[in-house]
């Protein structure tokens, strides 16, 4: 990682791992970003504010370290994908001086209102322990299932293997216990909308037209209008795992509309070991 490089922290989705963001590393380290992944380990049963209140010494010990090393620290962009975008949010309204940049990719931070059908259905499991309770080979079997759901796979490498695309989707291999805690956590994802305004940072927020999951295209209409500095874009084709699919670059959404943060000496660097780096953000 080139000197000066800007933090990019890998905010993930409901697996708590950073799987969902491996297939854009490349360009992102390319870009001269040093990337990070917030890691919630599956015995993790934390609210939201505590979520909040252990992840922003992480970041703030990332980026001292990086300015402890010669560098001229400058940014940090935040980048969130679905389930635990609300705790991005919470990071950048807590941190402001710290957090430059906001990047929420198909943002389920207003899910049971937006989407009541599933919301109540997830909020039901969950309540009732019911994800507890199902035998392990159904519960398998609707993981496989749910994956069907995540990703558009016509939009995915046909030499990606369903078995590796399983290591990049979520809720797969969650334990039974630990799906049940995070999908209770959805009747307290919403954000009030005055809290939202509040959030002043530049916010891209990526839409999938596709997604079979979460209402991304409704939700990315009202962040957009409640957050003050914000644009929206839409993948008309994606589904709700579109940073794993081909034509999707996260690198090149963010440059064009201004969102790549400058990284001095970028060009040519080594780009070789693109394994997210969680040696300060593994665990909360």
């Amino acid at each position: 990682v080139a000197a000066g490089a800007p933090l990019l922290v890998y905010v993930p989705g409901l697996d708590g791992t950073g799987q969902g963001v491996r297939r854009q590393l490349a360009g992102l380290h390319q870009a001269g970003y040093d990337v990070r992944c917030l890691y919630i380990p599956p015995s993790d049963r934390s609210s939201w504010q505590q979520l909040a209140s252990a992840a922003l010494p992480l970041v703030e010990a990332a980026a001292a370290e990086l300015a402890g090393a010669g560098r001229e620290f400058a940014h940090v962009t935040l980048l969130s994908e679905s389930f635990f975008a609300p705790l991005a949010l919470r990071l950048a309204a807590a941190a402001p001086a710290l957090v430059s940049r906001l990047v929420l990719v198909n943002p389920a931070t207003h899910f049971s209102e937006t989407k009541p059908g599933l919301g109540a259905a997830a909020e039901l499991a969950a309540g009732f322990g019911l994800l507890e309770i199902i035998p392990d080979p159904i519960y398998q079997a609707a993981q496989d299932m749910v994956q069907t759901l995540l990703v558009q796979r016509s939009r995915v490498n046909e030499g990606v293997s369903a078995k590796e695309l399983q290591g990049h989707c979520y809720p797969v291999d969650l334990p039974a216990a630990t799906a049940s805690w995070r999908l209770s956590l959805l009747r307290s994802s919403s954000l009030p909308d005055a809290y939202l305004m509040t959030i002043a940072q530049p916010t891209l927020v990526v839409a999938a037209g596709q997604d079979a999951v979460n209402p991304s295209m409704q939700e990315g209409l009202r962040l957009q209008r409640l957050l003050p500095n914000s644009t929206r874009v839409v993948f008309p084709d994606s589904g709700h795992t579109l940073l794993l699919e081909d034509d999707v670059s996260l690198l090149d959404c963010m440059d064009a509309h201004g969102f790549v943060a400058p990284a001095p000496g970028a060009e040519g660097e080594d780009t070789e070991g693109v394994d997210i780096d969680t040696a300060v953000l593994e665990r909360i």
